[in-house]
């Protein structure tokens, strides 16, 4: 079974994403999705952990 996922990235990772492109740091369209997506949700969980301190909420399940 094959899995769709559908992302609308930031214009930040499309930057990424071509400066990965230019230095040639990747080797197929895939190696370079699964990095572009690592740091987007890397980044989204930092900024989720912040917000979640400030408002005293945490709700991962």
């Amino acid at each position: 079974m094959k899995t769709k996922m559908v992302i609308n990235l930031d214009p930040e990772y499309d930057k990424k994403l071509e400066i990965l492109k230019a230095n040639k740091e990747f080797s197929t369209k895939s190696e370079t999705a699964v990095r572009v997506i690592e740091e987007f949700f890397d980044k989204n969980i930092e900024l989720d952990l912040k917000k979640s301190k400030q408002n005293k909420i945490v709700d991962y399940e």
